[in-house]
């Protein structure tokens, strides 16, 4: 897991379910309320804003990018998980 070097790694290092909640998501199979997950997941950090145009760089560029990687591994949906 690659973890920011500005970030106190320890508790996610310890228990990784706190940046990708895969403990969650098999729960959610479990229940069949997903059917599973895709085998890459995608993980932005949190502030995009360096530049002016950030922004519609995300809406015009890096959000349809990571739709279209999501669903060439066959997802049809997505949990936002903050951390």
């Amino acid at each position: 897991m690659g973890v920011s070097s500005t970030l106190n790694s320890e508790p996610l290092l310890a228990d990784p379910n706190i940046t990708l909640p895969l403990a969650a998501l098999a729960e959610l199979v479990d229940e069949a309320r997903v059917g599973g997950a895709v085998d890459e997941h995608v993980s932005v950090m949190g502030y995009q804003g360096w530049h002016d145009d950030a922004l519609d760089r995300w809406r015009d560029e890096t959000g349809p990018a990571v739709v279209r990687e999501l669903q060439a591994q066959g997802a049809d949906g997505v949990i936002l998980a903050p951390a």
